[in-house]
């Protein structure tokens, strides 16, 4: 429909009243495209590109997940990952990796102990033997897990000297 157009004069001195009737008139905008895209905070974008990629060898868990398997804490889902498990170290809940134990040497003879998997929050490695049962289960949005340095993101500093036994990356969600 065109728009339309409606002229008047009045002269100085006069009043005049006018009364302008709209009418409704359908408009055709053609194909609308709609699009149920969520925005990704910058700091979980890394996280969701990993988990599409599916060739990095790392174990993904989403929210999706969480919700569906209802976890009490975070090591009830490390427990589900391939290549680990779970032990008890004076009441704090481990990952230690099922490849087998690594070599130490103590003095000079070599000594198997367990192979303690690092553990990260949002992108940062926490100090050896964090208690990854502190983050709350409801704070949690997705966990990656990499069993050993070949498969562990650069990022993540795969070449670190204590990168062998993996890495469990938490990511929490934005507040």
């Amino acid at each position: 429909v065109a728009p339309e157009s409606l002229s008047t004069t009045v002269s100085p001195g006069q009043a005049a009243e006018v009364r302008f009737v709209l009418r409704s008139t359908a408009l055709n905008l053609g194909a609308v495209d709609v699009r149920d895209e969520r925005i990704i905070p910058a700091r979980l974008q890394g996280f969701e590109e990993r988990r599409a990629a599916k060739r990095n060898g790392g174990q993904f868990m989403t929210r999706a997940d969480i919700d569906r398997i209802m976890p009490r804490q975070p090591s009830d889902l490390v427990r589900r990952m391939q290549g680990m498990r779970i032990m008890d170290s004076l009441g704090v809940q481990l990952a230690v990796s099922t490849r087998g134990p690594k070599v130490q040497m103590i003095g000079n003879r070599p000594v198997p102990v367990q192979c303690v998997v690092r553990v990260g929050v949002d992108g940062s490695i926490k100090e050896p033997y964090f208690p990854m049962n502190t983050i709350v289960m409801s704070d949690v949005y997705g966990i990656e897990v990499y069993s050993g340095p070949s498969t562990m993101p650069p990022e993540f500093g795969g070449a670190r000297r204590d990168a062998g036994c993996g890495l469990i990356m938490i990511w929490t969600r934005s507040r």
